[in-house]
């Protein structure tokens, strides 16, 4: 077996959240009167929000307000309205039986990596659920990887873990 340990992506990968976020920053972005699509912010997927709100005209002090009134409806509305991929639970099982250690990498916000997993049934087929934290000390999907591989306890043995994402933020991490 060339990897032992396997990373998965969140969303977009093991759940599709994709409702729950581009309707969140468009939650968000009206509150600055800009009007998007939902198809327009489907790149709200994968990299941290603050990156996201820059690159749509935000400055930075904006792009923190943003992200307030993003977990303001996310709080209430945006897990609600996901859903997990079809038979993501018969894969997991598949590759804990195959002898897999199983990480989450997420740019998403750690405790709601967690509870979303959590809710969805699978949290228990994970050694490790990583994601970034509310002081961004850890936001970019690189700084996940590495921390879940420092909880792995694998940061000198790369060559043995393996990412699995949809996004190429998750290839370059």
């Amino acid at each position: 077996m060339k990897y032992s340990h396997l990373l998965f992506d969140l969303d977009g990968t093991l759940i599709d959240t994709l409702e729950g976020v581009v309707k969140c920053a468009q939650y968000a972005l009206r509150f600055y009167s800009i009007e998007k699509s939902l198809e327009e912010l489907r790149p709200f997927l994968g990299p941290p929000l603050r990156y996201s709100f820059t690159k749509y005209g935000l400055n930075e002090e904006q792009a923190v307000e943003a992200i307030s009134k993003y977990r303001e409806r996310y709080d209430q509305h945006g897990a609600s309205e996901s859903r997990l991929f079809d038979s993501i639970p018969e894969l997991l099982l598949k590759l804990k039986n195959a002898g897999y250690s199983l990480g989450v990498a997420t740019s998403k916000y750690e405790e709601y990596a967690k509870i979303m997993l959590d809710d969805f049934g699978i949290a228990h087929y994970f050694d490790y659920i990583t994601g970034s934290n509310l002081d961004e000390s850890i936001s970019k999907k690189h700084e996940v990887i590495e921390e879940a591989l420092r909880r792995f306890g694998i940061g000198d043995k790369r060559n043995c873990a393996l990412m699995i994402g949809d996004m190429r933020f998750d290839i370059e991490g």
